[in-house]
């Protein structure tokens, strides 16, 4: 369970089966992040990206009312970190998506999380030499 104190980024997470969701989210909560919002329907994460960016998403590619697919770009166009965590293998993946990390499942959680949380950071740290640096008195 998350506090209400806890800063963090938040994770998206497209999954349809419940117990590697929840594995998933207390993977993610562990690693620091301050949410998960967990959809096992496109058309419930559509609607909730129309008002929402994640800090970072895990997806499986099949849902229970079809292919992720169609939020991919949607997350790509928002500067949004994504991994794949699907059944099949990444070589059977469509184009879209061939690029980006990704697990087979079953795949280790704690995996998963420590990756999305590398992935969330990456811009900071590496944005960090070209950051000012003058001090403010």
């Amino acid at each position: 369970m998350s506090s209400p104190h806890r800063l963090g980024p938040n994770a998206l997470l497209l999954e349809d089966e419940m117990l590697i969701a929840l594995d998933f989210e207390d993977a993610l909560l562990a690693q620091g992040f301050t949410s998960v919002m967990t959809f096992a329907e496109v058309q419930h994460a559509r609607t909730w990206l129309e008002t929402e960016t994640p800090g970072v998403a895990i997806i499986d590619l099949h849902l229970r009312d079809g292919s992720s697919l169609e939020l991919v770009g949607t997350l790509k166009s928002r500067g949004v970190p994504i991994i794949i965590c699907s059944g099949e293998r990444g070589d059977n993946f469509p184009v879209e998506v061939q690029n980006f990390p990704s697990f087979e499942k079953p795949c280790d959680s704690e995996k998963v999380a420590q990756m999305a949380l590398s992935l969330v950071f990456r811009p900071a740290i590496s944005a960090k030499p070209d950051a000012d640096t003058t001090d403010v008195a």
